[in-house]
Parts: C-alpha cells; structure tokens; sequence
C-alpha cells in the first residue's frame, strides 16, 4: 500500500519526502550516537576520579598510620568528602580498626571483610543508599598499615551526569532543529533541479542518434509479476515471469497492453521512470537487431566469398591438377633416366615446386569444399599423440623441442578426429615456422567450464596486431612461401565442431592457440 501511495505522489513531493526522511533519520542517529557516547565517557570519567582520588588520599594516609597521627587523618579525611561530597571517608589500621572517619561516632570500631592487600571497589546498599566503596590499600614498602575507604553516592553521580547530559541534549534538539528546517526549505527548491533528468534522458537520445547504441539509463528495482496476482492479463506469456517486456522486438509490438501493465508500471514508477524504461528497451532491441544484421552480412559475404572460392578452386583443379602432376612425372622421369648435375638440379627444382603447386591446389579444394563432421567417441590424448608424431621429427630437426602435457581427467567424448587433427597439425606447422632454433613448442589439454582445451604455445617471433586482427582470413600469410589457408581451414574446422580458436600473441615473445571444443 505504501509503495503505490508513493508511486502516485509527484516528483517534487517524492524529492521533498526522501530528502527530509533521510536528514531525520542522520540526525537521529547522529544525535543518539553523541549521547551515547558522552553518557558513557561522563560515567567513564567520574569513576576514574573517584579513584584516582582514593588512591591520592592512600598514598597520603601512610604517614599519619605510620606515626598514629590522628588530627593528620581525620583532616585528611574531612578534606576528600569536601572534595567531592562523598558519603563518607574512612581510614582503618592494620587491625581493621576505624582510626579516621567523617563519621567521628565511628572512631574505634572495628570494620570485618578487609583481608586482602589489594585495591578493590564494591558496589552496596547502606542505610537505603547505593554506594560505591573504593577500598585502596595503605602500603610502605612490604609493610602493611591499613586501608582507605571511599564511600561515593551512586545516584548523586548519576543526577551528575544526567545534568550534564540535558545541556547537551538542549543543544543537539536545537541545531536538529535548525538543519531540518533548513532541509525542509531547500528541498522545495531543489526539486526543480529533478528535470536534469529529463536533460539525462534527451542528451543520451542524442547519443544514439548519432550513433552510440551502446548507451543505457540505470534501472531500479524490478518486481515480478507474481506479486500483482490480480492483473486481469491472466494470458499473458511473462505471467509469473519478470519484465516480459523487455524481451527482444516484443515491447509496444506483439502485446499492445504492457503500458496498462501493473509490473511495468510499478517498475517505473514515474513518468520518467516510463520513459527511461522505454528507452532502454529500444536501444537493447535496436542493438540486439544492428548485431544480427552485422553478423547476417558478414556471413553472406563470407558464403559469396566462399562460393567463389568454390568455383575457382574447381576450375583451378580441373585445369591445372592434370598439367601439374604431368610436369611432375616427367621431371621424376628425367631426373632418373639422365645424367648430368645441373640437369638433375633444375629438374629437381621443377618437381619441388610442382608439387608446392598441387599442394596448394589441394588445399583450395579442402577450404572450398569441407566434409562434413563426424562425430564419433574418441580419445583426444590419442588423436594430439598421434598428430604431435607426424611434426615431432622434422621439429627437433629444426632444433625446437616438442612437448605434449595432456591433462588429467579428461574422457573421450564426441568430436571429429579427422578435422582436429588437419587442424591441430597446420598449427603445429606455423608454430615450427615462427619458433627459431632453440625454442620450445607445449601441447596442452584440459577442461575449463564444461569445455575441452587444446593449447599450442610457442616461443617464436610472435605476431603483430595486424597479423592477429587477419589470422584466420583466407590467402592472408606474412610468409614468402604459403598459400595463407592453413589457419583459415583449422579455423574452419574448429567451427564446423561448434568450437573456436583463440589467438594470444606478443611480438619477440611468442604465440598460444587455443582450441575450445564443446563436450558432447
């Protein structure tokens, strides 16, 4: 009831309302901390006097207990009750003995229960009084002489400190007083200043006009539905659910009725809480749509760049597979059947790069036509061993060491082996080309959110950030000798997986592939 009570109130009494409420509830515990706190620092204060004022009128007493100087102590005493009006002050011997009292009908008697050397402090009633007694004993050296009793009213310090407290509570009441009614005053005038929320609101409309889509306006509280059980929208499919409307192309399009709708208008609470709702929605849904359109054209240009790839690499194959592997039977043939050294060099050469030739005509083919996956329970570890062996040789040739580290736990699932390992060994073979003599390759596997990884890092040359920003495009390579399509058709495969590839690379420092593969 109160929250509807203040959904309906206007802007400048909700303003005036917070503002006042929360100067109230400060000042309140602001002013009960202070009191608390000098309360207890007062009581704090006046025991310590008290025996600091014992102690004093020990440490006084010895001498005349010592030379049995009575005028000397009942001075003594007569001068700390006028000190502090204190019940009374007593001074006893070593027998227990009262040899100084306020009190001089007292003089001579004995007094029971001061058997301990040692500073104490109690808490009686006497003659319907409550006194504080602090008992402080009168040493000499090791030489026991006697007590000192000093007898305190409890309630005159209590009425003490109370009296001191009203002054301050007089002075905290009047400057309370004097803030809320300043606050009262100016939070009429500083409610004009809530249209800076309606300037919020039109400057972040200008900033997706001009293009910004990132742009949104903090949102409070969000209710459920199932809190408005009387809503007569019993068909509604958020029913139960919370902001129904903030799903994608729905708001204002296929259920007319979410402005009349009780949770979105206890969401917004005010007008411009409305319209801060309806902004955010707009900007999520025409983000949510820029990014669809945005990734529906990438992949049309990328299936028309495919499609074209598709058909050259068919009429490349077709035309220029026959031609390539004649010359290269031919240069096989001439090189066996005649002699001569520049003749078997040339001809060397010419069947080297023939068939550099026909491998990158085969790999058009693989890009431009992939297989479809094969899904099969396989062990990953067997499939990276295995791939790692066909590299391992010619790596260690080259003076880089080759290390597989597989991690543990990690089961067979369903992947296709054929496609990580194509991809697992074009990543290998571009890490060998950017890892000089004397660096390092790891291969490493394990598990992360319920996902397989397969990690290569390298100590090579690394890569620049345009190289990273173009890695995975077909034809682009920073090598004089490649076709550019090996990262490009791992990548691919990666993806037909439901997986990705992941690049992190230092130039001078080296490069790690990772490789995150659904497990199915």
């Amino acid at each position: 009831m109160s929250s509807f009570f203040l959904g309906r109130l206007k802007l400048r009494y909700k303003f005036t309302l917070a503002i006042l409420t929360n100067i109230a509830v400060i000042l309140i515990c602001f002013g009960v901390l202070i009191h608390t706190f000098q309360e207890r620092e007062l009581m704090d204060n006046m025991e310590e006097r008290n025996l600091s004022l014992a102690r004093s009128m020990a440490s006084e007493a010895a001498d005349g207990l010592l030379l049995r100087n009575l005028q000397q102590l009942d001075r003594l005493v007569r001068s700390v009750q006028e000190t502090i009006d204190a019940a009374y002050v007593l001074v006893l011997d070593g027998d227990n003995r009262i040899v100084a009292h306020t009190d001089r009908t007292q003089l001579g008697k004995r007094r029971l229960g001061q058997s301990k050397e040692e500073t104490q402090i109690q808490e009686v009633e006497e003659e319907s009084a409550r006194l504080k007694k602090y008992i402080i004993p009168v040493n000499i050296r090791e030489e026991h002489l006697g007590w000192c009793v000093l007898g305190v009213n409890k309630l005159k310090d209590e009425a003490k400190v109370a009296s001191g407290l009203h002054e301050l509570r007089t002075k905290l009441f009047m400057v309370s007083s004097g803030l809320f009614i300043l606050a009262f005053i100016t939070s009429f005038l500083l409610a004009a200043l809530l249209t800076k929320r309606l300037r919020f609101l039109r400057d972040k409309m200008r900033q997706v006009q001009l293009g910004d889509f990132t742009v949104s306006i903090p949102e409070g509280r969000m209710p459920v539905c199932s809190e408005f059980l009387s809503c007569e929208h019993t068909q509604c499919p958020a029913h139960g659910q919370t902001k129904c409307w903030t799903v994608a192309n729905r708001f204002l399009e296929q259920y007319k009725n979410c402005l009349d709708c009780a949770v979105y208008t206890q969401s917004a609470g005010d007008e411009i809480g409305e319209l801060n709702l309806a902004f955010n929605q707009m900007v999520q849904d025409l983000r949510q749509n820029i990014r669809k359109l945005e990734q529906a054209n990438l992949e049309k240009s990328r299936m028309e760049r495919l499609s074209l790839l598709g058909q050259m690499s068919a009429q490349v194959a077709h035309e220029v597979k026959n031609p390539l592997n004649s010359i290269i039977g031919a240069a096989h043939y001439l090189r066996s059947n005649f002699q001569g050294q520049i003749l078997r060099e040339f001809l060397q050469i010419i069947e080297e790069e023939s068939q550099r030739l026909s491998d990158i005509v085969t790999n058009f083919l693989n890009f431009s036509k992939p297989t479809q996956p094969h899904l099969v329970h396989s062990d990953l570890h067997e499939v990276v061993k295995n791939t790692v062996s066909l590299v391992e040789q010619e790596v260690v040739d080259q003076g880089v060491s080759l290390d597989f580290q597989p991690g543990p736990g990690l089961r067979p699932f369903k992947f296709d082996a054929a496609k990580i390992k194509q991809a697992l060994l074009n990543i290998l073979i571009n890490a060998a080309q950017a890892t000089p003599a004397g660096g390092h390759i790891q291969v490493r596997t394990g598990q992360d959110n319920g996902q397989v990884r397969l990690e290569v890092a390298d100590s090579g040359c690394g890569m620049s950030q345009e190289a990273l920003d173009n890695l995975f495009k077909p034809f682009f390579t920073t090598k004089v000798r490649g076709s550019g399509l090996g990262l490009a058709i791992a990548e691919q495969n990666i993806r037909d997986l439901g997986g990705s590839i992941q690049v992190e690379s230092v130039e001078g420092q080296g490069s790690t592939f990772t490789i995150l593969l659904p497990v199915r």
